[in-house]
C-alpha cells in the first residue's frame, strides 16, 4: 500500500462461485507530529484467497519505528511478505492441519520476513534497525482465525456483539517503546480464534481512541459502527469519511502519532462449487 491509499486484491479459483467474500477498507496517515511526511511509516496490505472451505482473508499491517531512517519501506516489505508467505501456506493447505502446524508454519513466516528485512539491508549495506517495524497478520479462514503479532500494531476481532482483542500490544522496557520483527528476540504472540466475520488491524497510533487501557480490552463502540457502516455501505465510500474521522480533532487530541487501519467484513455465505 502506497501513499496512504488502499492496494487490495481478491484472488478467486477459477470453476467455483465467488463464495464468501470480504469488503475490505483500509486507511493510513501520517500523526500530527509528522505532517510534513505525506504517508507515514503505516502500511497496509489485504487479500481474499478461495480455499476448499471457503473465501479466506489474508490481512497485515506494518508500522515502521519512527527513529529507522528507513521505516516505511520496512512496513511495506513485512506486510508484502507476510502476505506472500500466507498465500503460499494457503497452497500447502494448512487449513487442513492440526493447530501446532499452523502455529509452526507462522513461526517460519516471521522468521521468513525477519530474513527478507536482513537481505534488503545488506542489498543497502545498511543496519537492518533502519528498518524496524511492527507487524501483525490475520488468516480469517471459514474454519478459524489465526493471529500473528510482533510489536504494538494488533487484532480485533468481532464475536457477538463484542469487540474482543487478540493479542494486547507489546510494550517494551520503556514509555512508547516496543519489539520490532527485525530483532530475532522479540515476543512473538500466535494464536488461534473463533471464526469471525469482522476484523480489525490497528497500529498503535489508535490504541488511546480503540483500547480501554484499564481492562486491556478493545472499545467496542470504536469498532461496532465502523463494521455495521462497511455492511451498508460501499468501501470505495467511506474512505473519505473514515480518513477524516482518523485524521480528525479527536483522534489528534489523543495521539500525534501515525495512524494504519484496516477494517474487514465477510459479506456473503458459502455457496457449493459450480
Amino acid at each position: 500500500m502506497q501513499s496512504g491509499r488502499t492496494r487490495f486484491t481478491r484472488v478467486v479459483r477459477p470453476g467455483r462461485k465467488r463464495t464468501e467474500d470480504w469488503a475490505i477498507l483500509g486507511i493510513s496517515a501520517p500523526g500530527s507530529k509528522r505532517v510534513a511526511l505525506a504517508d507515514g511509516d503505516d502500511r497496509l496490505a489485504a487479500r481474499v484467497v478461495a480455499t476448499p472451505q471457503g473465501s479466506t482473508l489474508l490481512a497485515a499491517l506494518a508500522d515502521g519505528a519512527g527513529s529507522a531512517p528507513l521505516a516505511a519501506l520496512g512496513a511495506s516489505l513485512a506486510c508484502h511478505h507476510g502476505l506472500q508467505q500466507l498465500a503460499r501456506a494457503l497452497q500447502r493447505g494448512i487449513l487442513t492441519s492440526s493447530d501446532g502446524r499452523v502455529y509452526d508454519e507462522l513461526i517460519v513466516i516471521i522468521d521468513q520476513i525477519r530474513t527478507a528485512l536482513q537481505n534488503r539491508a545488506q542489498r543497502l549495506r545498511r543496519p537492518v534497525r533502519d528498518l524496524a517495524t511492527t507487524l501483525v497478520l490475520v488468516l480469517a479462514s471459514p474454519t478459524a482465525t489465526w493471529v500473528a503479532q510482533v510489536g504494538d500494531s494488533y487484532a480485533v476481532l468481532r464475536h457477538g456483539d463484542l469487540a474482543r482483542i487478540a493479542f494486547w500490544p507489546h510494550q517494551g522496557q520503556y514509555v512508547n517503546s516496543t519489539a520490532f520483527i527485525t530483532d530475532s528476540t522479540a515476543p512473538r504472540q500466535i494464536g488461534r480464534f473463533a471464526v469471525t466475520d469482522a476484523v480489525a488491524l490497528l497500529s498503535d497510533g489508535l490504541s488511546p481512541v480503540a483500547l480501554e487501557h484499564r481492562s486491556q480490552q478493545a472499545f467496542s463502540g470504536f469498532f461496532l459502527p465502523m463494521w455495521q457502516e462497511l455492511q451498508h455501505r460501499d468501501a470505495q465510500s467511506l474512505e473519505g469519511p473514515l480518513r477524516a474521522l482518523l485524521t480528525g480533532p479527536g483522534v489528534r487530541a489523543a495521539s500525534d502519532d501515525d495512524v494504519g487501519l484496516v477494517l474487514a467484513l465477510r459479506t456473503r455465505r458459502r455457496t457449493q462449487p459450480e
